[in-house]
């Protein structure tokens, strides 16, 4: 078979697995980072590991599209191509990292914003923790590079595993060191740490499994980056709103609100929005890959019968996901984090319908997701988060609580779903699936 069977059953038990994994170690983490370090801390950091993310929103990542394109190639043996995309990605994530540097320089040299979780905390304590959480996220952006060839290969189950024991032991270690320590410094610097061990790793696994993959000037092509940034406008979109959605979110939450207000919602939607969100995200990204090596190969009535049975099965899994979370869900909360916090059942279907408008909205983009066609779809997402991030903070500005708020972000999570579901009717032929 042209679809790989078992590498699809490797790949997506790998995430299924690592998402699971992740899960277990999240049910322990708030609780006992509470327990050490206390609610006060806990929020404080919450909001500070955020920070990085919101300038991310202009990160301008060429990574996913180039693992899709080089997947095409590989499909079809067409491997100098794929070389090419692979040598013009690296030049571009260098400059990607230059441009970020600039940003961050202005987000500090002119950002005035006062911060009420942030109140408490030493000025100078706060410039080294940020110092080494920018850091972690300069390890990232250099690690992409690897992710791109080991991506494309189709060895993705690699990639979750060592996230997963990078999300074990960062969870871990910093709980430990909240029963001898009380700065924050050290918890950013398990960070780093673990940070540049992942990085090393997965640098040696790039030589591992480079094979045909050269480094070459040569191959160094603006015509090729130009393709790449038009290829990757839609996933560059589609990253850009996440960010707004989680970090964005959290961003204005610290401006209005105390760490213990903080720390209730970050748990409320850790435990109903990012668990699913990333366990679904998971899946959807080993489908993906099989997708484009199937339209590299143009074997267009397999991936419609793939894309039939992955929207039936995803469906079926949200309707259980909200009738089990909003029965079970408030039990589960309260024993979760040991009875700190209340929950709201209005706010938790909020949340629950947010994350299922979501997880929907990327099974329907999928096809053109994987073979780089997202670019409406990325945009239109991207100016409907936009919209409702305007809105969220607006509607503090005007004295309305935090429910209103969120109910204007699933409202235009809504938005998003009815517009890509439209946008799949009347373009599905263009991708020959009909």
């Amino acid at each position: 078979m042209f679809s790989n069977v078992k590498r699809l059953r490797k790949n997506i038990l790998s995430g299924v697995s690592s998402q699971s994994f992740k899960i277990l170690t999240q049910i322990f983490y708030p609780p006992l980072m509470i327990m050490f370090w206390g609610i006060e801390n806990f929020g404080i950091w919450i909001f500070l590991i955020s920070l990085p993310n919101i300038i991310q929103i202009f990160n301008l990542n060429l990574t996913d599209a180039s693992i899709n394109q080089m997947a095409i190639y590989n499909a079809r043996k067409e491997f100098n191509k794929s070389n090419e995309i692979f040598q013009n990605t690296i030049i571009f994530t260098l400059l990607n990292i230059l441009f970020f540097s600039v940003l961050i320089f202005l987000f500090f040299k002119f950002n005035s914003t006062e911060f009420s979780v942030l109140k408490k905390l030493d000025t100078q304590n706060l410039k080294v923790i940020l110092g080494l959480i920018f850091a972690s996220i300069y390890l990232k952006f250099f690690e992409s590079i690897f992710n791109t060839n080991l991506y494309s290969l189709g060895k993705i189950n690699i990639g979750y595993n060592l996230e997963t024991f990078y999300d074990l032991f960062s969870k871990i270690f910093i709980i430990i060191a909240g029963i001898f320590y009380n700065s924050l410094i050290v918890a950013a610097l398990i960070i780093f740490i673990l940070s540049m061990l992942k990085f090393i790793i997965k640098f040696f696994l790039f030589l591992k499994y480079k094979k045909k993959l050269k480094f070459s000037l040569d191959l160094l092509s603006t015509r090729v980056i130009i393709r790449l940034i038009r290829l990757s406008i839609g996933h560059m979109s589609d990253i850009g709103s996440n960010i707004i959605k989680s970090s964005g979110v959290i961003f204005i939450l610290g401006i209005f609100l105390n760490p213990y207000m903080l720390g209730y919602i970050s748990t409320v939607k850790t435990l109903f929005y990012f668990m699913p969100v990333n366990f679904f995200g998971k899946v959807s990204f080993a489908i993906n890959f099989e997708l484009s090596n199937l339209f590299g190969v143009r074997r267009f009535n397999q991936i419609k019968d793939m894309l039939k049975k992955y929207f039936k099965i995803i469906l079926f899994l949200i309707v259980l996901y909200i009738a089990v979370s909003f029965i079970l869900g408030p039990f589960i909360y309260q024993y979760w984090i040991n009875n700190k916090y209340e929950i709201n059942k209005l706010f938790l279907l909020l949340i629950l319908l947010d994350t299922s408008f979501y997880i929907l909205r990327n099974t329907i983009i999928s096809p053109f997701v994987a073979i780089n066609k997202n670019s409406n779809l990325g945009i239109s997402d991207l100016l409907f988060s936009i919209l409702a991030i305007l809105l969220f903070f607006l509607s503090f500005e005007i004295g309305k609580d935090y429910i209103f708020a969120f109910g204007i972000i699933t409202i235009f999570s809504l938005l998003s779903l009815i517009y890509s579901a439209f946008y799949l009717t009347f373009n599905l032929k263009k991708i020959k699936l009909k």
